[in-house]
């Protein structure tokens, strides 16, 4: 059959129509800056780096997916955390915005208006232009950070887990601010053809366990992921670690889709709750991408198609977590070679 767009293909395999192929995801917004020329820091400076890191990395390796994100960072420095920014890697917390939880009302989040807050502007921007190029083919995602991994960066995380059971309730409070700062940039992009990313992965079990999970970033999410719902948006939520103490807990959160770490049983997660969110993974970044040959890289695609071709909400190949940045270009290409193939393969 005839090469499909990635609109296409994503909306032939939810109305059950046949594909040319398995979509296809790649998390790449680190390693996609070396296609530009520039680190990871300098791309963060423009909306139009953002824009052509996209475009370009989308144009060379054929994916289903391009993004740009709000970034980790950004909501917390607007409060006050300070970071080191290094060249080719997610900035380094310096100092925080409060050392106690009892600070939390001294937080000013009217600064994280989109009138006031020039990071939301420039993603905006970036989207804009990511539309007016590939737009016709494909959708661009908007990546958030999770509430819970947000607070990670506002109050140290010794303190954050002490106030778990010490000041539950000031927790909460700034749980549902942060969540409503995101909501309120939810309301404002999504007069754009656009769907959402969330990340939440200091909320995994490797952190706190699914007893806190379901008080502390269930609720937080489900709201989130309601408000996608609201505007028309589909909406997934990748979580690195291990999440299988909480994976019914995740499945009740109304996600389209949810992208597992390689530390994740794909066929566990599939059984589980594979028929109530489609699965995203979980191709090992740094075993296979980073490191692997082309014996080991079509190994463990196999490996993955084998555990997830049937789940019956969908399914798409990814990576387990962001592809990293010293990734050979040639093993990009190769993974989207086989997993390009794999599919017809087994028709």
């Amino acid at each position: 059959m005839e090469a499909l767009t990635p609109k296409e293909r994503i909306y032939y395999m939810d109305t059950g129509k046949e594909l040319d192929r398995w979509p296809i995801m790649l998390f790449h917004g680190t390693v996609a800056t070396r296609l530009l020329g520039l680190s990871y820091q300098e791309c963060q400076q423009s909306s139009d780096y953002l824009a052509r890191r996209e475009i370009e990395f989308y144009r060379r390796f054929a994916c289903d997916n391009v993004s740009i994100e709000y970034g980790l960072w950004a909501l917390p420095q607007s409060l006050g955390t300070v970071f080191n920014f290094v060249k080719d890697s997610a900035p380094l917390i310096k100092e925080y915005a409060m050392n106690q939880i009892d600070e939390v009302d001294q937080l000013n989040f009217d600064k994280l208006s989109f009138e006031k807050d020039r990071r939301q502007q420039q993603v905006y921007q970036a989207i804009e232009k990511v539309q007016e190029t590939i737009g016709h083919e494909v959708i661009c995602d908007f990546d958030l950070m999770g509430p819970f991994s947000t607070a990670i960066s506002i109050i140290p995380m010794q303190e954050m887990m002490r106030s778990l059971r010490k000041s539950p309730a000031k927790v909460h409070q700034l749980l549902q601010a942060i969540t409503d700062c995101l909501l309120a940039m939810i309301d404002h992009f999504s007069v754009l053809e656009i769907n959402y990313g969330l990340t939440d992965s200091v909320a995994s079990n490797d952190l706190i366990g699914p007893t806190q999970f379901d008080e502390f970033a269930a609720p937080y999410l489900k709201q989130l992921v309601d408000r996608i719902h609201f505007h028309g948006r589909k909406v997934n939520l990748h979580m690195c670690g291990n999440i299988s103490p909480s994976l019914e807990s995740i499945g009740h959160l109304g996600l389209d889709w949810l992208s597992i770490d390689q530390k994740m049983n794909l066929m566990e997660v599939k059984q589980r709750i594979g028929d109530q969110v489609g699965l995203q993974g979980n191709v090992d970044p740094i075993n296979a991408f980073l490191y692997g040959q082309p014996p080991a890289i079509q190994t463990e695609i196999e490996r993955v198609y084998e555990q997830g071709c049937d789940s019956p909400k969908g399914f798409c190949l990814a990576p387990g977590c962001s592809i990293p940045l010293r990734t050979p270009f040639e093993n990009i290409e190769f993974f989207m070679e086989v997993a390009q193939k794999i599919y017809l393969k087994d028709k």
